[in-house]
């Protein structure tokens, strides 16, 4: 038994008078808690149960996978600290600066040298004693 194809397919139709849904023109960043909310957090979910945790994490839209790491965070002293990239140092910017002229200079060098072969065949081609 054969079947058609069109009955085969779902079929998408909208109402009389209903409107398309809107689509988010951009996601929201995620938000950031200050150190106290976190804290807040911590110590609600503290005394409660695996299921009650779940349940206030889900209430409060955190990851369980965050609430992990601010318990570390939390442990090691670092809850409240600045994120991202530590600041270097005087001595690590002046050894980035460093290393970046000396790139800069064997690039210039490698150029000179360049010159000076081509100098030399032109010489050679020229018959010219150097």
């Amino acid at each position: 038994m054969k079947m058609s194809n069109t009955a085969s397919q779902p079929k998408l139709q909208l109402l009389v008078g209903q409107e398309m849904p809107e689509v988010p023109a951009k996601a929201q960043p995620p938000r950031k808690l200050t150190m106290e909310e976190k804290l807040k957090h911590l110590t609600a979910v503290a005394s409660m149960s695996p299921r009650e945790r779940g349940s206030y994490l889900r209430h409060h839209g955190i990851y369980a996978s965050t609430l992990l790491k601010w318990q570390k965070a939390q442990a090691a002293g670092t809850l409240g600290g600045k994120v991202g990239r530590p600041s270097r140092s005087d001595h690590e910017k002046q050894l980035q600066a460093k290393e970046s002229e000396i790139a800069r200079l064997q690039a210039k060098l490698a150029r000179a040298e360049k010159v000076i072969e081509v100098q030399k065949k032109l010489c050679e081609l020229l018959d010219l004693k150097t």
